[in-house]
This record gives structure tokens, C-alpha cells and sequence, in this order.
């Protein structure tokens, strides 16, 4: 057999609205705790075993109940001082004061007030609220007259069946504080993790114990309802254990528990302090965090109450009003606040769902509710395949002026951090791009001095040979078959210096290389001045 399960999606257009208001359902203030104490006294205990002890001490049995019956009291013995306090053992315990020690839960000033006002009369103690439980006590003392009962008898005058009869009964007494003392390990173990036991109140308690809940505007229909909606915990000293319930006291009102969140407009938008708040018809309340949901009821705790501005009462009451503004620098806020229901605050994104075949473009401030849907805006995938849609989705503020005093122009941590990454990259970039550049001026500075040097010595060596080169005398001579000077060499390199002569500035040696020259023949002459 097949169901069909309709898939449901709606959207609202907030893009004229100043402010999301977004019921979420009842709530009332928890005021405080009321307190059910079970004190278990300790030497009632060691009074039973002290007894049992000398029992089995003045009556020398034999028999298999005999042996059954010492068993049973060397594991209440055991038992016992497991659970009693001892020097070692406290260390390790965290202590309030100087006589108890808590060793379950997380007690608060008000649990050390009540348990040292109760010290030496708790058994007396009651009021508004705190509620004394001895039954466990009251058990404990009628198992140790049975107990004292047994110890005035004399076993060796009795016949067979009498003192059988006898063991007996001391063995059911034992198995009787055994299981007491069992049921309160097992109520400290559980107490550690917060868990209340369910076997340290009788029903017959229960029922003394609810009228006295009614009373304290506490109400709880079954056993297993106090249990869930109570904390326990456990302290001790030498003599006494108690077990403490902490059930929470509420308030006689009851409010409308709504969330909002205002709607960015031209990159500004209201500023709150808070994103939850609680009203009836003469209280408005901030809330710091979220309330806790109790079956049909939401718990908020009145140490996170605070009173909001004249601006949100105006504005949850759908009136106008004057407020302050924050500059907004991010953009595509969007927030889940609950399996159903989306808040998408000046946003581009592309919506797509399996509810629909459509693909849509959404641009601006919208409120999303879905069930057994799967929604996808870009990349983001958002599921709901449980929780059916409130009937009242939200609170339009259309059409509300909101004027503004004054604007807040402090970027938030998000904005700042995406900053910081993006001029991280930026910084890693130029950074690079500095490395690089510094490799090539580190190989420049090896090279250009070096370069540099070879330069300038080029540079010098061209100046030396192009100042510095020795002068030539290129000389041309005309050299016929036959001679046609008149006059002899000598005498024509004799002339007088205004005379024309191509021999002017000859020296001596130059004068003999070429006299040589000239008398050589004109075949062997090779001229090279």
C-alpha cells in the first residue's frame, strides 16, 4: 500500500517590510526551581550491618542457609562502603562549603542555601519550595527494628525450624537494605549524566508529591513527566546522602515567542540587539539566546530576558517609529530558522525545488516555507521532509515608516574576516611579484657590477688605442728607371728648412734606412715606411 505525500512550498515577498516577524509558538518564564529532597541517613545503614555483624558472631549455625545468610551480608558490607564517603575518595569530589560534598550535578547558590539551612532538621524542613521525601529513611529504620528484633534472640534454645525461620528473615532483611542501597548507587551513577532515576520514588510517593507540584504552577500528568522535565543531584557528607529533583517553576503567563531579523534596504537596516522576543498584552521582552521546547511549550529562562528599545516595541506592536540603523556591507544573508522555514534577506540566488519544475531568480528579502520538499538556492541544498508548515508563517510589517536617528557604520566580524582573506591573496600576489622581482635584482647586482667593470675596461682600453696608438709617417716615393735628381740625397736633406723638401724631420737612423732603400736594386725594393 502506497501514500501520497504532498509537497507544499510557499514564498512571501518582504521587500517592503522594515522587520521579519516569524512566530514560533508559546512560551513561559521559568521563575526558579522547586525542590524535592530524599535525605538517606548513612548510619541506619551501618547501625543494620553493625547488628548483622554481631549475629553472626554470637550465633556459631551451621547449614546452608546459615552460609547463604553470611554471603549475603559480606556483599552488603561491600555494598556499603562503596557508597560511603571515605578520606581518599573525597579529593576527587567537588566541595560547596565544609561539610557536603557534591559529587552528581551542578548545584547553584540557591542548592547550598537550602542544604545548609536543612542540615540539622531536614527531616522537619519544608516550604514553598522545597518538598522533604523520607521515605527511603522510614524503610531503612523498620528494616533495622526487625534487624535489633533478631539480635535479642537466643538461636541455641530455639528448635531447628525456628532458627531456620529466623535466618531467613534475616536474609530477606538483607536482601531488603541490599536492594535500597542498589537503588541508591544506581540513582548517583545516573545523576552524573543529568538523568534522574526512576527507582528512588515509589508510585505512592509520587502521588504525595503532585499535589504539592500543582501548587507550584507545576503540572505534570504522569510519573514519567516529572522525570523528564526534572535534573537531579546528589550530595553527601559522613552521615547523609541526598538526593535532590529540580523541577522548573513557571510562570502563570503565558507569551508569544516570535523571531525576528530586519530587512536590509540601500545597504542599511534596523539595528537589534537580539533576535528573539517575547510579548503578551502589557510585556515585551529581548531574549540573548533561544528558549528550550517542552512538549507544546517553549521554557525561557528569565536571566536572558532584557527590555528592547522604544523602536522593536513600536515595531512589534505594528506601529511606526523613530530607530537606529546599521550599515549592512554583506549581502545574501540566509538563515534556517526552523526544518521549515527559510529567511532570505537581500539576496540573488536561483531557486530551484523537486516541489516545482520551475526555476526561479529571486532578488531581494523573502520568506521560504517548505515541507516534504528539497529546496536548492544555488549550491545550498535544504531539506524537509517531516515537519508540517505553521499556519501562521509571519507578521507583515508592510507599509511601516521607520524613521531613522542615527546609523551605526561598524563593519561586522564576517565582513572583516573576508576582507582580511581577500587582502591576504592580494598581499600573497604583490608578494610574490616582489620575490620575483628581487631574484632578477639579485642576479642584476652579481652581474651589473661585474658587467659594469668589463664596460668601463673596454671603455679605457678603446680610449688608450685610439689616444695612445703610435704615429705613423707614411712616405711615398717616386722611383723612375732612371734617376732624374740632379743633386746628391745629402744635399738635397741638407736644404734649408725654408726650402721645399719631402725629407723635413727625418732622423738620423730614418735618413740611413732609406740612403739603404735607394741603393738597393728596384727589383728587391719592398716599401713600408
Amino acid at each position: 500500500m502506497y501514500s501520497h505525500v504532498e509537497s507544499t512550498i510557499r514564498i512571501h515577498d518582504l521587500n517592503k517590510n522594515p522587520l521579519a516577524i516569524i512566530p514560533i509558538g508559546k512560551a513561559k518564564l521559568q521563575l526558579g526551581h522547586v525542590r524535592i529532597i530524599q535525605p538517606v541517613n548513612f548510619t541506619y545503614f551501618e547501625d543494620i550491618i553493625e547488628n548483622f555483624d554481631e549475629m553472626l558472631r554470637t550465633n556459631k549455625l551451621s547449614g546452608k542457609l546459615y552460609q547463604v545468610l553470611k554471603k549475603k551480608h559480606a556483599h552488603l558490607y561491600n555494598t556499603y562502603y562503596k557508597l560511603k564517603p571515605n578520606v581518599h575518595r573525597r579529593k576527587r569530589w567537588n566541595s560547596l562549603g565544609t561539610a557536603w560534598k557534591w559529587i552528581a550535578g551542578n548545584p547553584d547558590a540557591e542548592d547550598l542555601r537550602i542544604i545548609n539551612q536543612t542540615m540539622n532538621n531536614l527531616i522537619e524542613y519544608n516550604n514553598q519550595q522545597v518538598f522533604v521525601n523520607n521515605a527511603m529513611d522510614t524503610r531503612i529504620q523498620q528494616i533495622s527494628k526487625i534487624t535489633n528484633d533478631l539480635l535479642e534472640l537466643d538461636f541455641k534454645t530455639k528448635l531447628q525450624h525456628e532458627v531456620e525461620m529466623n535466618i531467613l528473615i534475616a536474609i530477606l532483611n538483607i536482601d531488603a537494605v541490599q536492594n535500597q542501597l542498589e537503588v541508591l548507587e544506581d540513582a548517583i551513577l545516573l545523576a552524573k549524566h543529568g538523568i534522574p532515576s526512576s527507582r528512588i520514588l515509589s508510585m505512592t510517593e509520587y502521588a504525595k508529591i503532585k499535589p504539592f507540584l500543582e501548587q507550584q504552577n507545576v503540572h505534570v500528568t504522569t510519573f514519567e513527566k516529572l522525570l523528564s522535565k526534572s535534573s537531579a543531584q546528589v550530595t553527601m557528607n559522613n552521615t547523609h546522602v541526598i538526593y535532590m529533583l529540580k523541577i522548573p517553576q513557571l510562570s502563570s503567563e503565558t507569551y508569544e515567542y516570535e523571531f525576528i531579523d530586519s530587512l536590509v534596504q540601500n545597504q542599511k537596516r534596523v539595528h537589534l540587539y537580539s533576535n528573539y522576543i517575547l510579548y503578551n498584552s502589557t510585556k515585551i521582552y529581548e531574549i540573548s539566546n533561544e528558549c528550550t521546547q517542552d512538549e507544546t511549550l517553549y521554557i525561557c529562562d528569565t536571566k536572558i530576558l532584557k527590555t528592547p528599545s522604544q523602536c522593536i516595541r513600536n515595531l512589534i506592536r505594528i506601529q511606526h517609529a523613530n530607530c537606529t540603523y546599521e550599515k549592512v556591507y554583506t549581502t545574501g544573508n540566509i538563515k534556517h530558522i526552523d526544518e521549515a522555514t527559510l529567511l532570505l534577506n537581500d539576496v540573488n540566488v536561483s531557486l530551484h525545488s523537486n516541489c516545482t519544475n520551475n526555476t526561479q531568480r529571486l532578488n531581494g528579502s523573502y520568506i521560504i516555507q517548505f515541507e516534504h520538499c528539497e529546496l536548492y538556492l544555488d549550491n545550498n541544498i535544504y531539506r524537509n521532509s517531516i515537519i508540517n508548515l505553521n499556519s501562521k508563517t509571519f507578521r507583515p510589517t508592510t507599509g511601516l515608516l521607520v524613521e531613522e536617528d542615527s546609523i551605526i557604520d561598524i563593519p561586522s566580524p564576517e565582513f572583516l574576516a573576508n576582507l582580511t582573506l581577500n587582502h591576504r591573496g592580494i598581499l600573497e600576489h604583490v608578494y610574490l611579484q616582489n620575490e620575483s622581482l628581487k631574484w632578477k635584482q639579485h642576479i642584476f647586482e652579481i652581474m651589473g657590477s661585474s658587467g659594469i667593470l668589463i664596460i668601463i675596461i673596454i671603455l679605457v682600453i678603446g680610449i688608450i688605442i685610439k689616444y695612445w696608438k703610435p704615429k705613423q709617417t707614411n712616405i711615398n716615393i717616386k722611383i723612375s728607371e732612371q734617376p732624374t735628381a740632379t743633386a746628391p740625397i745629402s744635399e738635397e736633406i741638407r736644404k734649408p728648412e725654408n726650402e721645399s723638401s719631402s725629407y723635413t724631420d727625418i732622423s738620423t737612423e730614418r735618413f740611413l734606412e732609406i740612403q739603404k732603400f735607394l741603393n738597393m736594386p728596384t727589383q728587391e725594393r719592398s716599401i713600408r715606411l
